[in-house]
């Protein structure tokens, strides 16, 4: 279901897999890590990302497009900056594991474009 401030996290999964048959492999498990993200996206993929911001209430989605050294390229992560580069710190940050609301955290959804 889709809104006007986007799909609800209920939701995701079944609006990414919606595409998946047309040209893109989706991929996600409860145990990926820093690690497994920093391997897909040297392996030329893309990732969604849900994380919690530090003290936040509510959860966000983001696009991990790349890297740039250690830093970490990801779209859609700040109101101000449609296009951002974050350092690994805060990367690691993003990825801490934690359960809020019945539900751990982060989620990540690897994706792959074939033809």
């Amino acid at each position: 279901k889709c809104s006007e401030e986007g799909t609800q996290r209920s939701h995701f999964q079944r609006a990414l897999n919606h595409f998946a048959p047309n040209s893109y492999d989706v991929y996600t498990n409860s145990y990926l890590n820093i690690r497994d993200l920093a391997n897909h996206i040297k392996a030329d993929g893309i990732a969604v990302l849900m994380h919690y911001f530090p003290n936040a209430w509510y959860s966000h989605f983001c696009l991990v497009t790349g890297r740039q050294g250690d830093d970490w390229v990801v779209i859609n992560d700040d109101v101000d900056h449609f296009r951002k580069v974050i350092s690994h710190l805060e990367m690691k940050k993003y990825m801490k594991r934690q359960f809020i609301d019945g539900v751990w955290f982060p989620k990540l959804w690897f994706i792959n474009q074939y033809e």
